[in-house]
C-alpha cells in the first residue's frame, strides 16, 4: 500500500518542512517507489507511492490542481473506472490513463463529499479544498486502507499509520486505559474509531471527516452501510448462481489490474481455491499465468 500524511497549523503558522519530512521518515520504512509533499501556508500534505496499477506509473502526489484549487494524497485502488467514465465525460484513451488519484479528484469536484458514494474500491484519501477552507477525508467501506489522525490545540494531522502521528512534537500520547482494559482482560471489541492512544483515533470505515482549520472543527459522517434485511430474488435457482458467479469473478479481476506478477497464497480451503482458480483462468486467457511460492519444510 502507498501511505499518505498531513498536517494543518490551526494557529496559522506555516508548515515547517521539518514536520512532514519527520512523517515521511517513520513511514517510509517499507521503501518508496516514490515521495512527495506540498505546503501551502499552514497546510501540508504528503505520499509515499508504491508503484500497482499501470495508471500509477506515472502518478505525482500529492496532486494539485491549479483551476479548482484541489490538493490531494491518496491510497487508492479504484475497481469501477469503466463505470466513472461517462460520469466524469472522460472519452480519450489518453484520458482513461488517469490516475486514481484523480478520478477522485474529479468526483470531488463534481459531487463534493458525496463522490465517496460513487467509487467502489480500496481508500484513504485527503483533499484539502482550497476554496472551501476545508479538509475532507474518506475511508473506505469495508475499512482495507488505514487513515488515522490527531486534532490538538494548535494542529490536525493525519497519516496511515499511527506512527506518522507519534514522531510529531506535540502528540499527546496518554494512552486510553480502557482500551486497554479491554483489550488485554476482557478482549471485548473495541469501538471503530479507537486506538490505544486517547487522543489518536481511527476514522471509522465508510466513513469520511470533514476538518474546518478556522473553528478547529471535525464533522463525521456514515457514507455507507450493508442493508442485511435486503433481498436478491430470481425467478430460477440458476439464476442465483450466476449472479454470484459474476459478483465473484468481477472482484477478482479487479485485484488482477496491476503491472507486477500476481502469486497467490493458498489456505486449503474452498474460498482461496476458487479465487486462485478464478484469477488464474483471467491471466491465462492474456497470456499471463499465476506464479506461486513453494513452502520447503526441514
Amino acid at each position: 500500500m502507498s501511505s499518505i500524511f498531513g498536517k494543518f497549523n490551526t494557529d496559522i503558522k506555516p508548515i515547517d518542512p521539518i514536520d512532514l519530512k519527520i512523517m515521511q521518515d517513520e513511514l517510509n520504512h517499507w521503501g518508496a517507489d516514490n515521495s512527495g509533499v506540498w505546503i501551502n501556508g499552514n497546510t501540508g500534505l504528503g505520499h509515499l507511492m508504491l508503484y500497482n496499477t499501470p495508471e500509477s506509473l506515472n502518478e505525482i502526489q500529492p496532486l494539485y490542481d491549479s483551476l479548482s484549487r484541489l490538493s490531494i494524497t491518496a491510497d487508492a485502488r479504484v475497481d469501477n473506472r469503466e463505470e466513472l467514465y461517462p460520469l466524469l465525460q472522460i472519452r480519450t484513451p489518453e484520458e482513461k490513463l488517469l490516475p486514481d488519484s484523480k478520478i477522485i479528484m474529479l468526483l470531488y469536484k463534481k459531487y463534493n463529499a458525496d463522490c465517496v458514494k460513487y467509487l467502489i474500491g480500496d481508500f484513504a484519501f485527503a483533499i484539502w479544498d482550497e476554496k472551501e477552507q476545508k479538509l475532507f477525508c474518506a475511508r473506505d467501506q469495508m475499512g482495507v486502507k488505514p487513515f488515522f489522525y490527531y486534532n490538538g490545540a494548535d494542529f490536525f494531522a493525519f497519516a496511515s499509520e499511527k506512527k506518522g502521528l507519534l514522531c510529531l512534537q506535540g502528540v499527546d500520547k496518554a494512552i486510553d486505559k480502557q482500551f486497554f482494559y479491554n483489550k488485554v482482560f476482557r478482549n471485548s471489541v473495541q469501538a471503530a474509531d479507537t486506538t490505544i492512544y486517547k487522543n489518536i483515533r481511527r476514522l471509522a470505515p465508510a466513513h469520511t471527516l470533514t476538518f474546518y482549520p478556522s473553528a478547529n472543527k471535525i464533522q463525521l459522517d456514515h457514507y455507507w452501510d450493508l442493508d442485511a434485511y435486503k433481498e436478491t430474488r430470481f425467478q430460477r435457482k440458476e439464476d442465483y448462481y450466476e449472479a454470484l458467479l459474476h459478483h465473484f469473478e468481477t472482484a477478482v479481476q479487479c485485484r488482477l489490474r496491476t503491472v507486477y506478477p500476481i502469486g497467490s497464497q493458498l489456505s486449503g480451503g474452498l474460498d482461496s481455491s476458487a479465487i486462485t482458480g478464478v484469477a488464474s483462468h483471467f491471466l491465462k486467457s492474456s497470456n499471463k499465468r499465476l506464479n506461486f511460492l513453494k513452502r520447503i519444510q526441514y
